[in-house]
Formats: structure tokens, sequence, C-alpha cells
């Protein structure tokens, strides 16, 4: 059974759009993963603080820099001396502490 000229023609239309949009489709015409990474990039801009003043940035900035060295910023003898006068140490354990 032999298709009609139209069918034919129709078909070769088709293949033809067919091929035409798999090539518009393609990374190279519309880069799918930019556009995706642009779209992130811009969600994530929008939802990112304010930058600080310039003295607050100092101050997290030290903030920061005392956590990451694991102190309270000082010698550590406060701690030490807070620890030794807490009633929760033993007065034998107040002198092992003192006597380090």
């Amino acid at each position: 059974c032999e298709k009609k000229p139209h069918l034919k023609r129709r078909e070769a239309f088709k293949a033809t759009a067919r091929k035409l949009l798999e090539k518009l489709l393609a990374e190279e015409f519309l880069p799918f993963d930019a556009a995706a990474d642009q779209v992130a990039r811009e969600f994530v801009h929008g939802r990112v603080p304010p930058p600080e003043a310039e003295e607050d940035a100092e101050k997290a900035l030290q903030a920061e820099k005392m956590l990451s060295e694991g102190g309270d910023g000082g010698d550590g003898e406060e701690k030490k001396e807070n620890y030794n006068n807490s009633s929760a140490v033993g007065e034998g354990e107040k002198k092992k502490l003192t006597e380090t």
C-alpha cells in the first residue's frame, strides 16, 4: 500500500522539524547548565544579608579568630580561677589544680 504524496511530504516535514528541534535543544544552542547556574546564583544572591559595617566586620573577624583558636580571647586564667572557686570542685581537686 503506497502512501499518498501529501502524506510523504507531511512525514518529511515532521522529520525535518524533529531534526531542527533536536539541534535547537542541543547544548550548543541552549546551554541548560549555564542557565540553571545563573538562576541559582541570582536566587542565592537575593537571600544574602547586606554587607556589614566596617567596625562590625572587624568584630566578627575577631570573634571568628577567637572561636577558631578555641579560646575565649583571654589567657585562660579566668576560667581556671572560676573553676577552682566553684563549689563543684572538691578540696582535693582544688589542690591538684593549684599545684599544676
